[in-house]
C-alpha cells in the first residue's frame, strides 16, 4: 500500500490518544482520518495498476517503448461525440480514479486543517500541490486561475496529469506536474506530520 505507513502511524495516533483518554480527542474524526489514508492508497494502488494496464495496450499498438523514451498522450475532446460507448475505456477509468483521488486527499486535507481541538498534536499539511489540482483543474476549473478545457494526459514519467492541454492564447494557470509526483509529496508530508503526533 502506498500509503501504508501513514495508515499504521494514523492508527497508532488514534490507538495512543484513546488510550490515554486525551483531552478533546474525537475518535470519529481520527477513524475517518485512518480510513481516508487506507482509502487513498487503494485508489492510488488502483490507478498504477491501471496505467501498467494501458501502457501494455500502448505498446501492443505501437510495439515496444525505446528504453529512456517518454510516451506522452493527451486525451482532448474536439467535439460531443455521436454516440456514447457502451463501457468506459480505460483512459476514462484512469481519469475519474484520479479525480476521486483528488478529492478524497482535499477531504484529508480539511481535516487536518480543522483537526485542532479534535486531534490533539495533529498538524496541518501543506501539500499544496494536491490543493491546487483539486482547486484549480477540478472544482474551480471554470474560474480564474483554473483551465477550462477537460483534458487530461498520460506519461510513463508523470502518471496522468489533469487539464494539461489549453487552448492556444489560454492564460498559463497552474500545471499538474502528475499523480506520482503529487501522491509521493502528500504521503511524505503526512508521514512527518504523524510521526511528531505518534512522538508527543
Amino acid at each position: 500500500m502506498f500509503f501504508g505507513n501513514a495508515a499504521q502511524l494514523a492508527l497508532n495516533y488514534g490507538q495512543k490518544a484513546q488510550a490515554q483518554n486525551a483531552a478533546g480527542f474525537n475518535h470519529d474524526l481520527a477513524f475517518e482520518l485512518i480510513s481516508r489514508i487506507r482509502q487513498l492508497s487503494w485508489i492510488y494502488d488502483q490507478i498504477t495498476v491501471l496505467e501498467r494496464e494501458y501502457w501494455e495496450l500502448e505498446e501492443h499498438r505501437r510495439g515496444p517503448r525505446p528504453p529512456s523514451t517518454n510516451w506522452i498522450t493527451v486525451f482532448i475532446a474536439s467535439a460531443i461525440p455521436e454516440s456514447l460507448e457502451p463501457e468506459l475505456a480505460i483512459e476514462d477509468k484512469l481519469r475519474v480514479l484520479v479525480e476521486s483521488f483528488y478529492y478524497l486527499a482535499h477531504r484529508l486535507l480539511v481535516i487536518l486543517d480543522q483537526a485542532s481541538g479534535n486531534l490533539p498534536e495533529m498538524g496541518r499539511v501543506k501539500a499544496e500541490a494536491i490543493r491546487r489540482v483539486r482547486n484549480n483543474l477540478i472544482e474551480h476549473a471554470n474560474k480564474s486561475g483554473g483551465r477550462l478545457i477537460y483534458s487530461f494526459s498520460i506519461s510513463n514519467a508523470a502518471g496522468v496529469r489533469l487539464r494539461s492541454a489549453a487552448k492556444t492564447g489560454d492564460p498559463d494557470t497552474f500545471l499538474d506536474e502528475g499523480i506520482h509526483i503529487n501522491a509521493g509529496q502528500l504521503r511524505d508530508e503526512l508521514e512527518t506530520m504523524l510521526r511528531k503526533a505518534v512522538a508527543t
